[in-house]
């Protein structure tokens, strides 16, 4: 069943010849590489249910999902929802270690008027006590603002926008957020910039080309992926590079030798190359690895078991400590769709 998010996010596009521009919000930039990289690697073991039935052109639905952490805490969380044509009325329940948290949402979407607008608004009583979000898609460009005012008394005032040109086979978005913050000496809040990020997507051929900045443009990171086909061996076989690395200035104070100055730069750009593999093995089953130049080794295996249950095993090891069994992680992941 879809979630209420579902409204703002589409699935991931398979990688085809053009790039797809037709309603791209900003978190569809660069799913591909996302998944290929971040996705089926869980570090913690976790069963998630969703069920729906629909009755007299009413919906009924509900999403519950128990995770278990490797430290030994144990994360539940619950969403039944009521969906009727365009309009959506859900409520969560999170249980976790530290707090119980409750939300309620209504949403909106797909209205016969105002086919390209989207509009949800949570209520809930911990960390974000209201949080409105408004979204308006078109053919070439979207736009979503999402407001919140946080439990710290603090409001949040976020802007996402995404452009993209079928020519250039390219998208590409930003994203901000600014935090007003009430001062007792000032009768205005004060306002600042909390997060500035951007993408850029470039897909052509088999190819697939993928920047991102973070945290006012500290942090980079590029990838590079490539679809082929491997005769007698796979049907379906994607190599991708990433690489990742921070904005910073370089110490040169107490560096001499050209050693020292490179192990300088390098400490302040902290750079990490990841190469992943992800081949099809069968119709209903995959598997993925990826290796670090810090020593970290991913491998993950994802089988269809039917049309409604999805099994996920990983495997995380630190090859550099491989005597400390606490760097290594195992998960299994099922989710039960109906």
């Amino acid at each position: 069943m879809q979630s209420l998010m579902l409204m703002f996010k589409k699935k991931a596009p398979k990688a085809k010849g053009k790039c797809c521009c037709s309603c791209v919000v900003y978190d569809d930039l660069g799913c591909s590489s996302r998944n290929l990289f971040d996705e089926d690697f869980p570090t913690s073991s976790s069963v998630q249910a969703s069920v729906g039935h629909s009755i007299r052109g009413v919906r009924l639905g509900a999403d519950s999902s128990i995770e278990c952490k490797p430290d030994g805490t144990v994360f539940a969380r619950a969403l039944p929802e009521i969906e009727y044509r365009s309009y959506r009325v859900g409520g969560t329940v999170e249980c976790c270690a530290d707090a119980t948290r409750g939300k309620l949402t209504a949403a909106v979407a797909k209205l016969p008027k105002l086919p390209g607008f989207a509009g949800e608004v949570t209520v809930s009583n911990k960390e974000e006590y209201c949080r409105l979000k408004t979204q308006y898609r078109h053919k070439n460009f979207s736009v979503l603002s999402s407001n919140a005012f946080n439990e710290n008394r603090e409001f949040s005032l976020g802007l996402s926008t995404v452009a993209c040109s079928a020519c250039a086979c390219m998208a590409a978005g930003l994203t901000g957020e600014v935090v007003l913050k009430k001062s007792e000496s000032k009768k205005l809040c004060d306002a600042s910039l909390s997060s500035l990020n951007g993408r850029v997507c470039f897909v052509r051929g088999p190819w697939n080309l993928f920047l991102e900045s973070a945290n006012l443009g500290k942090d980079y990171q590029l990838s590079v992926m490539r679809k082929m086909l491997m005769p007698y061996f796979t049907n379906e076989m994607v190599i991708a590079a990433r690489v990742t690395a921070h904005a910073a200035r370089p110490d040169m104070s107490a560096a001499k030798t050209w050693k020292e100055k490179a192990a300088a730069v390098n400490a302040a750009l902290a750079p990490t190359a990841t190469v992943a593999v992800r081949t099809k093995l069968t119709d209903s089953s995959a598997a993925k690895i990826k290796v670090d130049t810090k020593g970290m080794v991913g491998f993950s295996f994802s089988e269809q078991l039917s049309q409604w249950a999805h099994a996920v095993f990983a495997v995380n090891v630190d090859a550099t400590q491989l005597a400390k069994p606490n760097n290594h992680k195992f998960a299994f992941t099922l989710t039960l769709t109906h």
